[in-house]
């Protein structure tokens, strides 16, 4: 996530549901006794609006996925000739445009910033590149 004050991590009170968008307005403090390995910064949620999902975002799409010395397998798994999972989740529509984009990526290894839109289903749709 991001804010006009950088980038933030965990929200308490905030879960995050794929596919939609929100305005959220949390209270930031200041941990007297921050972990050692731990933020010294703490955000709580104080309100969340859902907005219009209907917005672009970029994802990264990278082959493949480290899973330790030696251990590599892809991120994408095909479901039928324009659409693939992405990390075992991410449901990915590829029009005939970005078809060749994703095959570059999946069979070549190379890595994009895509442009997506989600879809109602809340599978995603590449729109364009970065």
């Amino acid at each position: 996530m991001s804010s006009s004050v950088g980038e933030i991590g965990n929200i308490e009170g905030f879960n995050f549901e794929w596919g939609n968008r929100y305005n959220l307005v949390v209270e930031k403090a200041i941990l007297k006794n921050p972990p050692e390995d731990g933020s010294i910064v703490e955000f709580r949620l104080i309100s969340k609006t859902k907005v219009d999902s209907s917005f672009h975002f970029l994802l990264k799409l990278e082959n493949e996925l480290y899973l330790g010395p030696g251990e590599q397998e892809s991120n994408f798994r095909k479901i039928d000739e324009t659409t693939y999972c992405y990390f075992q989740s991410v449901k990915i529509l590829f029009t005939p445009t970005f078809k060749i984009v994703a095959e570059r990526v999946i069979m070549e290894g190379q890595s994009i910033q895509g442009v997506f839109l989600f879809n109602r289903d809340g599978s995603i749709t590449m729109v364009g590149v970065k």
